[in-house]
């Protein structure tokens, strides 16, 4: 399903330039549950975002279902991310002034325009499994670090994509709230979900089916 071959990866010119990849190669099937880890600043957000189509390589090849990613223009790239992948940042990326609901309704306004009473239905009991459906017609603002954070993975599961890249899930969350989203996520690798995951915390990696080292 993705597949890297000998990628790489710099920031800076010249005296400036910083490797970050070099010759790195990885296969991901469908359906995996993988861990990313490594140093801090080794690269584990930016191949995150390079599986995401947020970043390109230099060199080398990235394969997504036979596609050659590393070749497509912005307009492709939109389209391939739209379609496939859904992203839970770090820093939550959820927009302040709209409602929980809005926030989590976003892709799915992006993807059909119109949202049904099956679609709002399914935002609710997604809120409820991740035990948020209190807050649903909250301000973002409003919310504590853990709340928004499960939010975040909220919308990216409701989207229905093939992929999610989570970068640091479980870093705002209590350890209840963790194993619940862990849970989740062993949910929808079952399902067939392919499930990527940068965490710096070993136990998370321990659950997920093999770790790629940066």
């Amino acid at each position: 399903m993705i597949e890297m071959k000998n990628i790489y990866k710099s920031f800076g010119k010249d005296h400036n330039e910083r490797k970050i990849f070099e010759n790195f190669s990885f296969t991901i099937s469908k359906g995996d549950m993988v861990a990313i880890m490594g140093k801090s600043g080794s690269g584990k957000t930016t191949l995150l975002n390079i599986i995401g189509g947020l970043e390109s390589i230099d060199k080398g090849t990235y394969l997504f279902n036979g596609k050659d990613v590393s070749k497509f223009n912005e307009k492709e790239l939109l389209q391939f991310r739209r379609k496939n992948i859904s992203f839970i940042f770090q820093n939550f990326a959820l927009i302040n002034e709209y409602s929980v609901m809005d926030n989590i309704l976003l892709p799915l306004k992006y993807r059909y325009g119109n949202i049904d009473k099956k679609k709002l239905a399914s935002a609710r009991e997604l809120l409820d499994k991740l035990d948020i459906g209190y807050v649903c017609d909250q301000k973002i603002d409003n919310l504590s670090g853990g709340e928004k954070q499960r939010i975040a993975i909220a919308r990216s599961l409701i989207s229905n994509t093939n992929v999610i890249l989570a970068d640091e899930p479980t870093g705002a969350l209590d350890e209840k709230s963790g194993y619940m989203i862990m849970e989740l996520f062993k949910h929808m690798k079952n399902i067939g979900k392919t499930i990527i995951i940068v965490t710096h915390d070993i136990d998370v990696a321990k659950k997920c089916d093999y770790i790629i080292n940066i």
